[in-house]
């Protein structure tokens, strides 16, 4: 029985300390493949400079000061695609980072769960058998 018992704790700590950990990794990089797809990055860095949706006008046969200011029209869309490409590929750069910290901040906790669960649990005796307040 007392063999079967020590089999059983070094199981428990095989699995919290070993399998469990490759199980975060394995799902925080899902995550992060995920928000990569969700963003697009590739392609809103390749299409960085391209109108806002598709929206540009030709300037076949039309006059200098038309082409001029089609020109200008075509210019602020180009802009306007780029302002706003630049704010979804800042906004999942945000996403990134912060799943990055919320994916180190569960591996800490995770891994010290253990031990603080140890520490409360002692803290919490000491208390009800003649603490102080």
């Amino acid at each position: 029985m007392n063999q079967a018992l020590k089999l059983g704790w070094i199981s428990v700590l095989v699995w919290w300390y070993q399998i469990v950990p490759g199980l975060l990794v394995h799902h925080a990089r899902l995550f992060f493949l995920m928000v990569i797809d969700y963003f697009s990055f590739g392609i809103l860095a390749s299409t960085l400079f391209e109108p806002w949706k598709r929206d540009e006008i030709s300037t076949e046969n039309l006059s200098l000061q038309d082409r001029i200011q089609v020109f200008g029209l075509n210019l602020i869309t180009r802009f306007f695609g780029f302002l706003m490409r630049s704010a979804a590929i800042t906004a999942g750069v945000i996403i990134l980072l912060a799943l990055a910290l919320v994916a180190c901040l569960v591996a800490v906790f995770w891994l010290m769960a253990p031990l603080l669960a140890l520490i409360l649990g002692v803290n919490g005796i000491l208390t009800i058998l003649g603490g102080e307040r």
